[in-house]
This record gives C-alpha cells, structure tokens and sequence, in this order.
C-alpha cells in the first residue's frame, strides 16, 4: 500500500492545508516529517491514504514536496 507525505516546512502551513482538505471530506493526518523523508531537515507533513492523494488533487498550496512511500522505498512525486 502507497502512502503520500505532502511536506511543508512551517507547522502553520502544514494545518491550513490539513483544514482545507478536511473541508473537502479528505481523511488526512498531520505528523513530523519521518526522518528518511526529510530533505530540509525537519519539517511537518499531511499523510494521505493513496485513495485520499487522488481524491485531493489540485492539493493545497504553500508545499515543498511530495514523497511516496512504498513499503521501504520513498520517491518523490513530481
């Protein structure tokens, strides 16, 4: 199962974007960027279920990155 970590490097954006897609009915978690994701340094990340990224396009504005996580594998999503 994929899961997706959308990155931002404030807690306050990473919230308004968190809010905005609970607003849209998107099930979403808010977490400290996992280590082996972080690409500058530490951060705030919105993790998505693979059915929940889909349903949540266009994403919030104000994000880093995008990473996918596939078992133990993180890829990043252009």
């Amino acid at each position: 199962m994929r899961e997706y970590f959308v990155n931002y490097r404030s807690i306050t954006k990473a919230q308004r974007a968190l809010r905005a897609l609970e607003r849209q009915g998107i099930a979403a978690s808010l977490q400290r960027t996992p280590q082996a994701a972080r690409q500058n340094g530490c951060g705030y990340s919105i993790r998505l279920s693979e059915r929940e990224f889909l349903r949540a396009r266009p994403l919030p504005p104000g994000y880093d990155s995008v990473l996918v996580k596939t078992g133990q594998l993180w890829e990043a999503v252009p």
